[in-house]
């Protein structure tokens, strides 16, 4: 089904009707819906503030998943999410608490895709995407934002900012490692 978003005046192709959705950026500013059931995430641990690579590396010969750097201020959405990207889908995750330290990280670990928090304090996530993409050594790694903030007008400022798509919060825990294995395949054919 093909429509037309008057707010930000671009093509737009819905494959489900739920919930809450995954903006994915495509060529001629076009944006691609993958709508999500969005449940609540429950509280399951937290993870401590500043750095932290929770999974161990992958044994000799094993095929190596992919990276993921998690970046959120709030301690519970970390916890969720890298619960769900490790457990379900496999991934090494690692995370941090704000946008300096993730640049550091970044730099440090060369993640395949950074997950980033929109607004957090001090250095919120498009500062972060900007310092990223200054940087020659994390230009190319792909970012996909989360928020709340979702209006098409905002979704198109974080695309057009350079990340790869906006992951609308609350996000299915369940569902989150399929959507990031999505947005890695499409960043590696485009």
């Amino acid at each position: 089904m093909q429509s037309r978003s008057s707010d930000a005046n671009i093509n737009t192709f819905i494959r489900k009707s739920v919930p809450g959705v995954i903006f994915l950026a495509q060529p001629k500013d076009t944006l691609r819906y993958d709508a999500v059931d969005c449940a609540s995430p429950q509280r399951v641990g937290s993870v401590s503030a500043g750095w932290s690579k929770t999974s161990s590396p992958q044994a000799v010969g094993e095929e190596t998943m992919p990276h993921i750097l998690c970046v959120d201020d709030e301690q519970d959405i970390l916890s969720v999410a890298t619960l769900a990207l490790e457990m379900v889908g496999g991934f090494t995750v690692s995370s941090v608490t704000n946008g300096s330290d993730a640049v550091w990280a970044a730099e440090d670990t060369q993640p395949d895709l950074i997950l980033l928090d929109v607004m957090m304090p001090q250095m919120g996530g498009p500062a972060t995407l900007k310092a990223l993409r200054e940087n020659r050594n994390t230009a190319g790694i792909p970012v996909v934002f989360m928020t709340a903030r979702v209006q098409a007008h905002e979704v198109a400022e974080y695309l057009e900012l350079g990340a790869s798509a906006v992951i609308h919060k609350p996000f299915d825990p369940m569902l989150l490692p399929s959507q990031l294995k999505e947005v890695l395949q499409w960043t590696r054919t485009n």
